[in-house]
């Protein structure tokens, strides 16, 4: 859930359920932090449980970084190692 957004930040907080939660300015489970851009795409550190790991995706469009939290949340979810999906973000061409 992007708890960047104030109603679904409010329903991340009163769901029936462990909600996997992702952003850049509030805080989640997985976040975006140090956002730069470079000629070959976005830049930034995943801070998740208090581990911080480098992030390259091959866009210029930040809202793709949203795009690429949840990406990582529900892979992670479904048992895939955290440097695996990170590896394959890296290799991924996003329009």
């Amino acid at each position: 859930i992007n708890v960047d957004d104030p109603l679904l930040n409010k329903i991340s907080k009163n769901a029936p359920f462990d909600a996997i939660t992702y952003g850049i300015n509030a805080t989640a489970d997985f976040m975006a932090k140090d956002i730069r851009y470079s000629q070959s795409g976005i830049n930034f550190i995943l801070d998740f449980n208090g581990s911080e790991k480098k992030v390259k995706i091959n866009s210029f469009n930040k809202s793709n970084v949203y795009d690429t939290l949840a990406a990582i949340g529900t892979c992670y979810f479904l048992g895939f190692p955290l440097n695996l999906i990170i590896n394959a973000l890296t290799q991924t061409e996003i329009f």
